[in-house]
């Protein structure tokens, strides 16, 4: 699956691809939010492909939403309607191999909200089915 960003007619764009086989065209401009796109293209090696080893095309099909709105984003709920735990795991991940770190303190603020929740509202967010026993 390959996905095209950005205006036809704007700036150089390059090609990433996902570790699930997912390629995203984007504006140069836009992938240079990320320190470590950034740092590989500075350095001429992604001139054809960036291999992001580390990133789903679904997440990163959020970082980039992110990178096309970075500047007035101030919560990660004005990505989506609501980001599950697991899929802030993800992107934490992402961020960090990214070097997003605006994404990356969102994404850790997110993930530290849970904190005075019950058990069962946490166990909901996470996706735990069943809580511990006496035994565990």
């Amino acid at each position: 699956m390959e996905w095209e960003l950005g205006n036809k007619t704007t700036s150089k764009k390059i090609t990433l691809k996902t570790s699930d086989g997912v390629k995203f065209k984007v504006p140069e401009a836009m992938a240079k939010v990320s320190r470590t796109i950034h740092d590989l293209l500075e350095d001429d090696c992604g001139k054809s492909l960036i291999f992001l080893p580390n990133v789903t095309g679904r997440t990163f099909a959020m970082v980039i939403e992110y990178c096309e709105k970075h500047e007035s984003i101030v919560d990660l709920e004005e990505l989506t309607d609501h980001v599950y735990m697991p899929t802030i795991f993800e992107l934490i991940f992402a961020a960090h191999f990214l070097k997003i770190n605006k994404l990356m303190d969102l994404s850790c603020q997110k993930m530290g909200d849970i904190k005075g929740q019950s058990p069962e509202k946490i166990r909901r967010e996470i996706y735990f089915a069943n809580g511990f026993t006496l035994k565990d």
